[in-house]
């Protein structure tokens, strides 16, 4: 029993080691939310250096978290499937997070693609049962879709085929809707919300995810 615990304190310890530098995650966090050139993760991680992204891009290849396709201007990186299985351990930390508010920039400049993996991070999957459906957002010009199956959530880059609702609108205001400082009727005055669709999977949108 002693030698597996200390096999297991030993696997934390690697796993520290191999993404807890500085960086890395916010690297991963980029990536989850789909492929990304070179150029496209400098723009999403401002402050990070050219030599650090390629150090940090170079490390995560070898070890096969993230994988490299295409060649030059067009060349991408994406996690591999070992990368992927970061996803639910990132919706740990994002829950984790909320209970430091105080901690928080308020200044802190935020972007809807991060907003893609919070709302996953929030669904709550035992309020979803018999629930299937697909939902579009415009969030600030960026397009995504959430896909709700058998209990699970994903969001997924770019427009849906199909969706059940589509939604335009920004973060700011879908939170304060959640929060009740404002209400859908209000926000579609404001012409800071439209709905395309069926309004009963919108209002999932405030029943499933906390």
């Amino acid at each position: 029993m002693q030698k597996r615990n200390y096999n297991q304190a030993c696997s934390l310890a690697v796993a520290l080691d191999l993404i807890g530098e500085r960086w890395t995650w916010l690297i991963i966090r980029a990536l989850l939310t789909g492929p990304k050139r070179y150029g496209e993760l400098l723009d999403q991680l401002p402050g990070i250096g050219t030599n650090l992204l390629a150090d940090r891009l170079k490390s995560l290849t070898g070890l096969n978290v993230a994988e490299k396709s295409g060649q030059g201007r067009q060349a991408a990186y994406q996690l591999s499937e070992t990368g992927e299985q970061l996803r639910p351990i990132t919706h740990e930390l994002i829950r984790w997070g909320r209970h430091f508010p105080a901690q928080m920039d308020a200044n802190a400049v935020s972007r809807p693609e991060w907003d893609m993996l919070a709302i996953e991070a929030m669904f709550q999957p035992d309020r979803a049962e018999g629930v299937n459906a697909i939902l579009e957002f415009i969030l600030s010009g960026f397009n995504f879709h959430l896909v709700l199956r058998n209990q699970t959530c994903r969001a997924v880059t770019g427009p849906a085929i199909n969706p059940d609702v589509k939604i335009t609108s920004d973060s700011a205001t879908l939170m304060a809707i959640a929060n009740q400082q404002t209400t859908t009727q209000k926000a579609e005055q404001k012409i800071r919300l439209k709905i395309e669709g069926d309004r009963e999977v919108f209002n999932l949108l405030f029943a499933l995810f906390e």
